[in-house]
């Protein structure tokens, strides 16, 4: 037998924003769709050619469109020392996207991206690799892409 009276009952927990929303973008982990039709050759966390460490993913293909994985706002569109063109997509809950190595940018800031939103076209990073460069980052702190995209 509860001793909880009809009032407490009735108590609704409030509607929380943020990484716990229905919707929102991190319960989207593991059904994102890849941002371009290309092979996965440089994995997260994996040694790159010059030493350095991929903290993201590397999608080898010949130029293709560039879509964003999930629904935000392009909070960048430019080009960034060391990446090529770049997009970045803000897609709230302190989650961003980062696209790079572009050819052409399709979008610009503050535009709004629906899921499969064309952003780009792929090309080359600075130092010559063909395709495009995905990084996810969660308040500031890379995380693993593919742990992301199905």
């Amino acid at each position: 037998m509860s001793n909880l009276t009809a009032e407490d009952k009735n108590i609704q927990a409030p509607a929380v924003m943020g990484i716990g929303s229905a919707n929102g973008f991190g319960r989207m982990q593991g059904r994102l769709k890849k941002p371009v039709a290309g092979v996965p050759t440089g994995l997260f966390g994996k040694n790159r050619n010059g030493g350095d460490v991929w903290k993201g993913v590397f999608y080898s293909t010949a130029p293709a469109t560039v879509e964003s994985i999930a629904a935000g706002t392009v909070s960048y569109a430019d080009e960034l020392d060391g990446y090529g063109k770049v997009v970045v997509v803000d897609h709230g809950e302190n989650y961003i996207s980062i696209y790079a190595g572009l050819s052409e940018i399709s979008v610009s800031k503050g535009y709004t991206v629906a899921a499969g939103s064309k952003i780009g076209t792929s090309g080359l990073l600075p130092d010559g690799e063909e395709g495009l460069y995905l990084q996810i980052r969660y308040e500031g702190q890379v995380l693993n892409p593919s742990s992301w995209i199905r």
